[in-house]
């Protein structure tokens, strides 16, 4: 967690640089390079949360739902530039309604088992951290973008402008706590899968050992031979 913590602060530290040299116009404008990093931040969670519910024994239900909600907040990010290419809000049409229709259905299918996932799943360091990044999105952030919060300096003609940048630098410091999140939750089963694989092949070596013992020890019993097919059964007991 200490790497986390300090890549954290680089980038936070990052973040007040660009602040302080580029104008809060140009930070706060869609498509600008806050909104850019969000993107970019978010489909890289997308990217490893969809490995992970591949490597996960565990939390394969839930990780996909986790990853179509960040492929869903990516494109609500670059709404702009689907509008341009398509119509407005056609983010939803083409990225949000498939992804939230399969998670709906992959819910509904692993309905039996996905309380008990989502309860191991936030037993975790990694899913509390997602958790975690989640809720301050969800609440924190969308505070941050109510004007009514900001009395004081509402009559700012500048105001808009520093409410976009500290609304979506919030957004960008709980995206990369997500980031972090999924990154040690696939560290986390990828290394249950190598584990899982080891326990199967010592189960098999074990197996296959104590059947070679049983045979040396019994060598006069012969395995059982199956008839074979146009083989009359006469034949076979005969034989």
């Amino acid at each position: 967690m200490s790497v986390y913590a300090a890549l954290t602060a680089l980038a936070m530290h990052a973040t007040l640089l660009i602040v302080s040299r580029e104008s809060l116009a140009t930070l706060a404008s869609e498509n600008g390079p806050i909104e850019i990093s969000q993107i970019v931040i978010l489909l890289m969670s997308a990217i490893l949360a969809s490995i992970s519910a591949f490597f996960t024994v565990h939390h394969r239900t839930v990780l996909f739902v986790l990853a179509s909600l960040m492929f869903c907040a990516a494109a609500r990010e670059a709404d702009d530039w689907f509008a341009e290419w398509f119509f407005e809000d056609s983010y939803k049409w083409f990225v949000c309604l498939p992804l939230l229709l399969a998670s709906a259905y992959q819910s509904w299918k692993h309905r039996d088992t996905l309380y008990y996932e989502s309860l191991g799943f936030l037993s975790r360091s990694s899913g509390t951290l997602i958790f975690f990044s989640m809720l301050m999105i969800a609440t924190l952030c969308q505070t941050l973008d109510r004007t009514s919060f900001w009395p004081t300096i509402a009559s700012n003609p500048s105001f808009g402008d520093q409410k976009s940048v500290i609304e979506e630098a919030a957004e960008l410091f709980g995206y990369l706590l997500m980031l972090f999140g999924i990154n040690e939750l696939l560290v986390q089963s990828w290394q249950e899968r190598r584990s899982e694989k080891l326990r199967l092949t010592w189960r098999s070596l074990i197996s296959s050992a104590l059947a070679d013992t049983t045979w040396a020890r019994h060598p006069s019993q012969e395995p059982t031979r199956l008839i074979s097919d146009g083989e009359h059964p006469a034949d076979h007991f005969a034989a």
